[in-house]
């Protein structure tokens, strides 16, 4: 399946990198399984560029395409 990941063009390349890779190990624990603890390392990284809740909860409610 094909997935729409919602980013801020105002991150860096590097930063947009990591973002999408938290959202593929997201995805990849949906379809097929993720050890937790690379999901949480993960999410450590995108809680770094991300630090927000509000931030991320307005990243995660954006529908994919």
């Amino acid at each position: 399946m094909k997935y729409a990941y919602p980013i801020d063009y105002s991150w860096s390349t590097e930063e947009i990198i990591d973002v999408i890779k938290f959202y593929e190990g997201v995805e990849q624990a949906y379809e097929q399984g993720i050890e937790r603890e690379q999901l949480m390392n993960l999410y450590r990284r995108f809680k770094q560029i991300v630090p927000s809740k509000a931030e991320e909860r307005k990243l995660c409610q954006q529908p994919n395409d």
